[in-house]
């Protein structure tokens, strides 16, 4: 599948997951993103690179907008393609009330490979990011695309 289309289909479902809920189910979109790594493979991936297709999840108490500091919780499918050094990812970014989430420690987990997802899965179903996420409306979504060519 092209890039542009897997990042257009994770776009279409994450809405679907997400719904018309200020309250997010992040499992649910953690299975989403997962099933469609597992599912999906991208075209032009650098068959040569270890890190070639991975997933990426983050928060943290960020500024990134010059909006304040929110609670920033981040979602990303990171690829390299053939004859390329530079990476292309697309995902989704969730934020948060820093003022109801409070200063939690920033958490980040790389999956590397699609043995290694369930358990990545686990780890970050676990967080403390998530068990407070998951109880409170998010102030607003965006989705990212950075293209790898």
């Amino acid at each position: 599948m092209k890039f542009k289309d897997a990042y257009q289909r994770f776009t279409r479902n994450s809405i679907s997951v997400i719904g018309d809920s200020k309250i997010l189910n992040v499992k649910s979109l953690l299975e989403l993103m997962v099933n469609e790594y597992l599912t999906i493979e991208i075209d032009k991936i650098d068959k040569n690179n270890p890190d070639r297709d991975m997933l990426l999840f983050e928060y943290g108490n960020y500024d990134w907008t010059g909006e304040g500091e929110k609670f920033n919780l981040s979602l990303k499918r990171q690829i390299f393609v053939e004859n390329s050094d530079e990476c292309g990812f697309y995902g989704i970014r969730i934020y948060y009330d820093t003022k109801k989430i409070g200063q939690i420690k920033s958490f980040s987990k790389w999956c590397m490979n699609s043995n290694s997802s369930t358990e990545w899965k686990s780890v970050i179903e676990n967080t403390d990011g998530i068990k407070k996420a998951e109880k409170l409306e998010f102030l607003k979504m965006e989705f990212e695309l950075e293209k790898p060519y």
